[in-house]
């Protein structure tokens, strides 16, 4: 029940909250659609210009490619999907595998729908297991480990296929910086996650820095990283194997998932040039200003591709399949898959307030 405010005392009048300055709908509209637009140009108007090839042809492959092959693809990317359920359950105790699907598909869904889109993605995840139950604390612990091994899992992915391919004596400019750059962040990251002290030192720098360049007092940034270095180094160290089984899976899936595209668009990338292209995906995906990495990934995939050997026609088309169910294909299932998660949920919630009207109602017909 609601209760009347008491009148203010004569005289007195309520505290006026200052407007606050909102952007513009259209403006806002305008930032989130325009990085998706130019990464869509980018891949429409560069992707085939890169490897030299018309548009028609590309899509005359990527239309033929049979329907059971389409349907193995989606199996591979579904299960894909469920082998980084074990990563996810692995870093929020209680969490099922099907309530980690929920949120691997809806923060998809949001990050690859807006530009930097992680930070919303967090937040529909945050509002989705909050409901479930989960504590705040739960979900930033969540939040922290899952990222950090993400990025671990990318960057060392990248490192280890550098190193093979230059090995191999393939020579693809830059590709050696990319692996070097890589294997000094697992190492920088893997250090900060051992030893307490050194993230210490890393903190007031960033502490210090931060005072310099914005003039705030206080630790904010440096504090952070320490308590987000705490938590997932607690984390790891009780369900590492979960943690890394898990993305190992899901990882190995997708370059699997890479490798059938480029063969059934008849590619014929050799293995040596497939680890290029995969180090080279997995670290533009972490470096992504526009939704999922649209346009970068495109067609730095596509350039290694092809100076790797490919035939132009079949890598454009492989990459095109490949970046159709690992991006394109999780905006629709992960709105769906939204969408039902509301409304069910919506529903259970309202019964309660259902039931306490009606028998509101009816006690009051009988008195």
């Amino acid at each position: 029940m609601t209760h009347p405010a008491a009148p203010l005392p004569t005289g007195r009048q309520p505290a006026q909250v200052p407007p606050v300055d909102r952007p513009p709908a259209g403006w806002a509209l305008l930032r989130h659609g325009l990085p998706a637009a130019l990464g869509i140009a980018a891949v429409a108007l560069l992707a085939p210009r890169l490897a030299g090839v018309p548009w028609a042809s590309v899509l005359g492959v990527v239309t033929g490619v049979p329907a059971l092959w389409l349907v193995a693809l989606v199996l591979l990317w579904a299960a894909g999907l469920a082998a980084h359920t074990v990563t996810l359950t692995a870093a929020m105790p209680g969490l099922t595998h099907r309530r980690a699907a929920t949120l691997s598909l809806t923060g998809s869904f949001v990050a690859n729908v807006l530009p930097l889109g992680g930070a919303a993605g967090v937040a529909a995840n945050s509002m989705v297991a909050r409901r479930w139950g989960f504590s705040g604390h739960d979900v930033a612990a969540y939040t922290v480990v899952t990222n950090v091994w993400d990025v671990l899992a990318k960057l060392l992915v990248a490192a280890v296929a550098a190193l093979y391919v230059l090995q191999a004596g393939l020579a693809l400019p830059g590709l050696g910086l990319v692996g070097g750059v890589a294997g000094g962040l697992v190492v920088v990251v893997g250090a900060l996650l051992a030893s307490d002290a050194l993230t210490r030192q890393l903190a007031t720098v960033l502490d210090a820095a931060e005072r310099l360049l914005l003039r705030r007092s206080g630790p904010r940034v440096g504090a952070a990283v320490l308590r987000t270095r705490r938590t997932a180094a607690a984390t790891a160290r009780r369900r590492w194997a979960g943690l890394s089984v898990g993305m190992l899976g899901y990882t190995a899936l997708l370059a699997l998932l890479l490798a059938l595209c480029l063969h059934v668009a008849g590619a014929g990338v050799p293995l040596v040039g497939l680890a290029a292209g995969f180090a080279v995906e997995r670290v533009l995906t972490l470096a992504a200003l526009t939704p999922g990495g649209l346009g970068p990934v495109e067609l730095g995939l596509t350039t290694v591709l092809v100076a790797a050997g490919g035939a132009p026609v079949g890598v454009v088309a492989g990459v095109l399949l490949y970046r159709l169910l690992t991006f394109a294909l999780e905006i629709p299932v992960g709105g769906a898959w939204l969408a039902g998660w509301w409304w069910t949920t919506g529903r259970r919630s309202a019964a309660p307030a259902r039931d306490g009207l009606a028998l509101a109602a009816g006690e009051g017909s009988s008195r």
